[in-house]
C-alpha cells in the first residue's frame, strides 16, 4: 500500500484542487491531446454524482437490456484503472495512465471523466463525440463522496470526520473545484446538439424516461421491451452488483481502500449528516453562485 496516496491528496492547478493522481505533464499533453473518435460517448460528471448508476444505463442499452450479457462482456474485457484523467501508481513501479486504456478500447466508447469542462480534450467539443453530464444535488453527492474516501482516509492513518470533509467541500479548495465550477460550464453549453444535460433526481424518480433520453441521445433505436428491461436491471441492486463486482472494482480501488462505488442512490441522505448551519450556510453559498443561471437542483 505504499505506493498508493490517500484518496483525498490534491494538489492546485489554476485554483483548482486536483487528485495527486492527476498528473500536469499527462494533463497539458497526452489528455489534452487525446484523440477523440465521433462515436465516442463521454461521460462527465462531479464525484458521486450518479455516475454508476448512468454507466449501468449505458451499458445496458449496448446489450439491449440483458443482464446476463452484460456482465459476460465486463467479465472478458481488462478492468480500467480508473476514470479518464488520472495516472495509478502500481507496485511495481509502474503507472497506468487511464488515457492509454480508454484510448486502447474499441469503438463505440464510452468514456467516463471527472474532469471540469476545460480540462477536457480539445477534440471532444470539435469532433461529433456525444457528452452526456449527469448533476446531482450538491448535498447528497457531499455526503456519498464522504463514505466513498473515508475508509480510504482512515487506511491511511488521517484523522477525517464529517465536520472537516463538509467545510472544505463547500470551499474552493474542493476535490476537483467546488460544485458549482464544476457544473456550471456543463449547464451552459446544455443546448449544444451534441450535449445531454441530465438530473439525477429526475432520473432516479423516473428511470424510464430516463432511459428513453440517453438512447434516444446515443442513436440506439430500442424497443418497448428493451427500455423496459433497462429499467429493470438498473435498479439499485443489479447497478451494485455489476459495478461493485470483484471484477469491476480495480486493483487500484481496492488497493487505496476506497469504499462502494455504489451506496444508497438516494435523495435527501444528506439530512443524516448535514447540521442546520451546514445546511444554510450551504444554502448561502449555492444561492449566491448560481444566480441568474437558471439551475434549479433537487434536495428531497
Amino acid at each position: 500500500m505504499d505506493h498508493m496516496k490517500a484518496a483525498f491528496d490534491t494538489w492546485n492547478y489554476e485554483g483548482i484542487e486536483l487528485p495527486v493522481f492527476v498528473k500536469k505533464d499527462v494533463l497539458l499533453g497526452p489528455v489534452k491531446d487525446f484523440e477523440v473518435k465521433d462515436d465516442d460517448v463521454w461521460l462527465c460528471t462531479y464525484p458521486k454524482s450518479g455516475t454508476h448508476f448512468t454507466m449501468q444505463m449505458l451499458n445496458l442499452l449496448q446489450f439491449d437490456g440483458d443482464f446476463a450479457q452484460l456482465n459476460k462482456h465486463t467479465e472478458s474485457i481488462p478492468r480500467g484503472p480508473g476514470p479518464f484523467g488520472v495516472s495509478v501508481p502500481q507496485a511495481d513501479g509502474s503507472t497506468q495512465h487511464t488515457h492509454e486504456y480508454f484510448g486502447s478500447l474499441p469503438s463505440p466508447r464510452m468514456i467516463v471523466t471527472h474532469l471540469p469542462l476545460h480540462l477536457l480534450p480539445t477534440q471532444v467539443f470539435e469532433k461529433k463525440a456525444k457528452v452526456i453530464y449527469v448533476a446531482r444535488n450538491p448535498k447528497d453527492a457531499a455526503v456519498s463522496f464522504y463514505h466513498f474516501i473515508q475508509p480510504s482516509m482512515k487506511a491511511f492513518g488521517k484523522d477525517f470526520e464529517w465536520n472537516d470533509f463538509i467545510e472544505r467541500y463547500m470551499s474552493d479548495k474542493a476535490h476537483i473545484g467546488p460544485w458549482h465550477s464544476h457544473v456550471l460550464p456543463f449547464w451552459k453549453r446544455r443546448a449544444d446538439e451534441n450535449v445531454l444535460f441530465l438530473k439525477f433526481e429526475e432520473m432516479k424518480m423516473d428511470k424510464y424516461e430516463a432511459v428513453k433520453k440517453i438512447a434516444k441521445f446515443v442513436g440506439k433505436a430500442v424497443t418497448e421491451d428493451v427500455l423496459n428491461k433497462v429499467v429493470e436491471n438498473s435498479s439499485l441492486k443489479k447497478t451494485k452488483e455489476a459495478m461493485d463486482s470483484e471484477h469491476y472494482r480495480s486493483g487500484t480501488t481496492s488497493a487505496a481502500k476506497l469504499g462502494s462505488f455504489v451506496r444508497k442512490g438516494t435523495i435527501g441522505d444528506w439530512k443524516n449528516e448535514f447540521t442546520v448551519a451546514q445546511s444554510q450556510q450551504y444554502d448561502m453559498i449555492l444561492e449566491k453562485a448560481l444566480k441568474g443561471s437558471g439551475l434549479v437542483m433537487q434536495f428531497e
